[in-house]
């Protein structure tokens, strides 16, 4: 493997002896929902649905639904110089974000703290 690959996604495919160097998020900010692992299905398919939902990580698909919501909030899409990167550790959301012009000579960064109580895709964005 060569180039830079998330380490989330490797050690989930139990291949983390190829992890050589991992890069602080203050370095590299992650796009939206990236490292996440998705499986999709019909939904009129129950059996399959009652598999996914065994392997279904609660705290991951929060994550990343934030992460959705806060690019979707600003209008952002796959194309946008934002990235934004959650974490869910006990009952503290941390939030670390990214958004630059499209130039890339103007970069804010913030990270917040948030209580879990107040993860609302409101007063997250407002924390930014």
């Amino acid at each position: 493997m060569h180039g830079v690959q998330v380490p989330s996604e490797i050690i989930r495919l139990n291949l983390k002896y190829y992890i050589r160097k991992t890069l602080p998020i203050n370095y590299m900010m992650p796009a939206c929902g990236q490292g996440v692992i998705a499986i999709e299905c019909l939904k009129k398919n129950r059996k399959i649905i009652e598999i996914i939902e065994k392997l279904e990580d609660y705290d991951t698909k929060f994550c990343c639904n934030l992460e959705r919501a806060i690019l979707s909030s600003l209008e952002g899409d796959c194309k946008s110089p934002l990235g934004v990167y959650i974490s869910k550790i006990k009952s503290s959301i941390y939030i670390n974000s990214m958004i630059s012009n499209f130039q890339g000579s103007k970069i804010d960064r913030k990270s917040t703290r948030l209580n879990s109580s107040h993860a609302n895709i409101s007063y997250a964005v407002f924390c930014l």
